[in-house]
C-alpha cells in the first residue's frame, strides 16, 4: 500500500474487514453485501454519508486489487486506533 496515504480509522477498520473477506482471492457478492451491512451498523460509520462510504470502499478496493490483501492489512494496521484492535 502507498505509505504516503494516511487512512482514517474508518478506512483502516473497513480495510481489514475487506482484506479478511478477500483472503481466499475472491469476494463474492454475498460476502461484500454482508461486509457492508456490518459496517453500516457500527457507530464508527454513523457520521459517514453514502457518498463518503462509496469513496472509502472504492479506495480500499483499488488497493486490494493493485497490491493484494496482505498489503491492504499492513497499510491499515498502522492507522487503526488501539480501541479497535
Amino acid at each position: 500500500m502507498d505509505t504516503r496515504t494516511k487512512l482514517s480509522p474508518q478506512e483502516s477498520f473497513a480495510g481489514i474487514l475487506l482484506a479478511a473477506s478477500a483472503c481466499d482471492g475472491h469476494i463474492s457478492e454475498d460476502e461484500f453485501s454482508q461486509l457492508l451491512t456490518s459496517l453500516f451498523r457500527m457507530k464508527l460509520f454513523r457520521r459517514i454519508n453514502e457518498k463518503q462510504f462509496d469513496q472509502v470502499m472504492n479506495k480500499l478496493m483499488g488497493v486490494l486489487k493493485k497490491h493484494g490483501a496482505e498489503s491492504l492489512v499492513d497499510g491499515c494496521v498502522d492507522t487503526l486506533p488501539e480501541e479497535l484492535h
